[in-house]
């Protein structure tokens, strides 16, 4: 079997990402299968809510190049070993929405997620024995082009923070919008292409503002949304720009004073939230509610009237 070459595999990764995102990405960490299973079973298994059931029938048997059995995954809470976390990460081949990349990649997620709940809940952090062999494991079976003073350097920037304060954003179709799935007619090959109305710069802001809509996706604000003026266009294309970044937003009916311009009152904190409608909608925020909007800060975290010059 041919040796694998994890440098050369994280550099064409890190390409890939690059030339996707308009970023540079110098580093990249690999966790091989092995190492997966192994961690997860040090843990006791983790715990993970299939949403949907699925059956994968073409799943590869790495031992004898051929495929096993099908493997099916019922809907609802599931206790899994690490060779069946596995199994569900790697699953590629079912029907549906569960075959693709995406709903693996998001897969992925939720058994990266069920590990950290699981080191948290036990809180290994004071067995040392546990810390060790987990250490171990991934000693062994952790690849990547970071050095150990960079390591160390990560884990002195971050040794003070919660895990609960970390969070993942994925270039997912449903969430963002921007990509979607495409067979090219030559190949028959499965490829993700900007949505129609969507460009590369699109994809490239995205990523830009990574962090900022990692904050904005973990906020999860529910907006009511209303125009002060007559006609339906600006209203649908805020509630597009709104819904495009994951935001609940509801129409609210209005028929108070018209504003000039486009204005916000927030109800409930909600800091990412906020700059988001100021940049993009051009929105002033302001200090007191609108007139005659009854408000139950239990359903409802930000107020937006469009004005009539929007």
């Amino acid at each position: 079997m041919k040796k694998k070459d994890w440098d050369q595999g994280g550099l064409y990764a890190r390409q890939a990402v690059e030339k996707l995102s308009g970023l540079t990405i110098p580093y990249f960490a690999i966790v091989d299968f092995q190492g997966f299973e192994k961690a997860i079973d040090m843990v006791g298994g983790v715990d993970v809510n299939v949403e949907k059931t699925f059956t994968d029938a073409n799943f590869p048997n790495d031992a004898t190049l051929g495929y096993l059995p099908p493997i099916t995954f019922q809907q609802g809470w599931q206790h899994m070993s690490g060779e069946r976390a596995l199994q569900f990460a790697r699953s590629r081949h079912a029907e549906g929405p569960e075959g693709s990349d995406f709903a693996r990649s998001q897969r992925q997620q939720k058994i990266i997620k069920a590990f950290k709940d699981k080191v948290i809940n036990l809180n290994l952090i004071t067995n040392a024995g546990k810390i060790n062999a987990l250490a171990g494991i991934f000693a062994n079976h952790l690849h990547t082009n970071i050095s150990p003073a960079e390591l160390y350097r990560i884990y002195q920037l971050t040794k003070n923070q919660s895990v609960k304060n970390f969070t993942s954003v994925s270039l997912d179709p449903d969430t963002t919008k921007l990509v979607c799935p495409k067979i090219q007619e030559e190949s028959g090959a499965y490829t993700l292409v900007p949505c129609e109305g969507k460009t590369d710069s699109d994809i490239m802001n995205f990523f830009k503002n990574i962090f900022a809509v990692g904050q904005l996706y973990q906020e999860k604000s529910v907006i009511w949304l209303a125009s002060s003026s007559p006609g339906k266009t600006s209203y649908q294309a805020a509630l597009e720009k709104l819904q495009n970044m994951n935001l609940t937003a509801w129409e609210l009916p209005y028929g108070g004073t018209v504003f000039p311009y486009n204005i916000f009152y927030q109800v409930n904190p909600k800091p990412a939230t906020a700059e988001f409608i100021k940049n993009t909608l051009n929105a002033k925020e302001v200090s007191l509610p609108p007139p005659g909007v009854k408000i139950d800060n239990s359903k409802v975290d930000m107020i937006i009237i469009l004005g009539e010059n929007n």
